[in-house]
């Protein structure tokens, strides 16, 4: 192909222009094109730069609102894990239970005296503590509340002269009982607190034991609600005695230890204590001598049971008590 000069040399200059051509996909007209390319550069190149600076400006702004998010969504889960942590305040030490089955056997050797007609009582809800406080019956009043009970027919009775289903021997890590001198002993060696119960079919009843205390406290178990809500009259080597209500493993003393001149002192030292239940009132007996009563909250479900409680020393994991001589009396059907 034979080509001009002139057109050789527009060919020749199209060439020589072609690598100062920016990268772009498309195309201008050739004549526009030289003198729009000092126009247009510079625009492009603005252009450009906001394009960039817009792109970095919304990429990094998603990021900083996605990290500030991140620290106080972690800011609130702290504040919930800490608040949760706390619990709901320092209680006495958890208590445990030994609870014996309902459909056991007979609750004890059955006295030869008729007792009442079964009642069975319904697992109470949990109560309110009772606002009203202990009160100490007067001499004549006493005397009368002795007699009353007194002249209720026994409804069972336990001497422990042998091994008893009822009251069964046994061997764990953390608390024992067994039969020993002519009674029945309870040891925790690494918890500190033990308690076991069964079922009394009486609504009222007069209840009562021989203690012997060799460390720690102990006493009588006789009213629960739930499996963790009970009620424990316990003494200690010291003269005092004490009636309190568990909830869910926290001790709430309902009368805080009190000493009391019917209470023998000493370890080893014998008490004969007992507790009565007649409608919501609860008397509390050492030796024969009426401690204290206590008024039950109005409409209450509780159920009663015949159990044994004993209780480490303060801040200790050992403890030791001997029952024996277990009686139970109640009012006769009418």
């Amino acid at each position: 192909m034979m080509l001009d000069k002139q057109s050789r040399s527009r060919v020749v200059g199209r060439r020589s222009q072609t690598p100062g051509r920016s990268h772009e996909h498309h195309v201008q007209p050739e004549g526009a094109e030289a003198a729009n390319r000092k126009a247009w550069l510079p625009g492009q190149n603005r252009f450009s730069m906001l394009n960039r600076l817009a792109y970095v400006r919304f990429s990094i702004r998603p990021r900083w609102v996605r990290l500030v998010l991140l620290i106080l969504a972690v800011s609130v889960l702290a504040a919930i894990g800490a608040a949760i942590g706390r619990g709901f305040g320092v209680g006495a030490a958890v208590v445990s239970q030994a609870v014996s089955p309902p459909t056991a056997v007979a609750l004890l050797r059955t006295a030869s005296a008729p007792g009442p007609s079964a009642m069975a009582q319904p697992l109470a809800t949990a109560v309110a503590r009772p606002a009203i406080g202990p009160t100490l019956a007067p001499a004549p009043a006493q005397a009368q509340l002795l007699a009353i009970e007194a002249s209720w027919p026994a409804l069972a009775e336990e001497r422990f002269n042998s091994v008893s289903e009822i009251w069964p021997e046994v061997r764990s890590p953390s608390w024992s009982s067994s039969y020993q001198d002519g009674g029945y002993v309870i040891q925790v060696d690494s918890r500190s607190s033990i308690s076991y119960s069964r079922p009394l079919r009486s609504h009222d009843f007069w209840y009562g034991a021989d203690v012997r205390i060799m460390r720690g406290q102990a006493g009588l178990f006789f009213l629960i609600g739930r499996p963790n809500d009970f009620y424990r009259f316990l003494i200690d080597t010291h003269g005092r005695y004490q009636l309190e209500w568990q909830q869910v493993g926290v001790s709430q003393p309902l009368i805080a230890w009190t000493a009391s001149d019917a209470l023998r002192r000493g370890e080893g030292a014998t008490n004969q204590i007992g507790v009565s239940r007649r409608g919501d009132e609860l008397a509390l007996y050492a030796n024969g001598a009426l401690l204290a009563t206590y008024a039950l909250p109005p409409g209450n479900t509780l159920e009663s049971r015949i159990g044994l409680a004993l209780e480490a020393p303060d801040g200790q994991l050992e403890g030791q008590a001997l029952f024996d001589n277990l009686f139970v009396r109640g009012p006769a059907a009418p």
